[in-house]
């Protein structure tokens, strides 16, 4: 009779056992694609900052007065690129998180 329950026990825990790793399995495959594709929104995210990068330089602005073109160059562009950059830090935050979730799932 013990040895029957000890089966039994055995055979829940080693069900148990599989389903958990299917789900962590499941779990580090869900992960991968996700950062696979913040790494393609982060490609595509930097695409964007370097074409506004050679559209702001491009950018043709007539003289202001006291600030000169290369005040109101510099006022245009600078709000373009924190946006960017702030944009580009929250991709790099998650694709780090992310992979900090899937080592931790893989250990």
């Amino acid at each position: 009779q013990k040895m029957r329950r000890a089966a039994k026990q055995k055979n829940a825990m080693l069900s148990e056992a599989q389903q958990l790793r299917q789900k962590a399995e499941a779990k580090i495959a869900q992960l991968n694609t996700e950062i696979k594709s913040l790494e393609a929104k982060k490609a595509d995210l930097q695409k964007k900052y370097a074409a506004a990068q050679l559209q702001d330089r491009g950018r043709v602005v007539k003289s202001e007065g006291a600030g000169g073109k290369l005040g109101v160059l510099i006022g245009v562009a600078k709000p373009r690129v924190n946006e960017l950059r702030n944009t580009l830090n929250k991709v790099l935050e998650q694709r780090n998180d992310l992979r900090s979730r899937v080592e931790e799932l893989e250990t």
